[in-house]
């Protein structure tokens, strides 16, 4: 039995936490579920903010050891590299977790 409004109307399905109907269904019988935009945003802001913080720090780097000397300076710049190469070689790791994780 379908539940039905003052109007005369079928009132509409109820909605789940993500705002998805309670009663869609697909033509295979599986509810189908689209993921609200507050979804997608916990899901993708933790990757996002992964990827700034190499960014972050080495601008921090740069601004603290540039006050000291120019060859200290001169001299981190080998020492990112190397740093953000290894960071980068291991980035797979964050886009198969994700992969996995989706």
């Amino acid at each position: 039995s379908s539940a039905v409004n003052m109007g005369g109307q079928p009132a509409p399905a109820p909605e789940d936490d993500d705002g998805n109907s309670a009663g869609s269904e697909d033509g295979g019988g599986a509810v189908a579920s689209t993921p609200s935009v507050a979804t997608l945003v916990r899901f993708a802001l933790p990757c996002f903010l992964s990827a700034l913080t190499g960014e972050l720090m080495s601008i921090a780097d740069t601004s603290v050891v540039g006050a000291i000397s120019t060859h200290d300076l001169a001299s981190l710049a080998p020492a990112a590299l190397i740093a953000d190469t290894a960071t980068y070689s291991f980035w797979f790791l964050n886009i198969a977790t994700t992969s996995l994780v989706a």
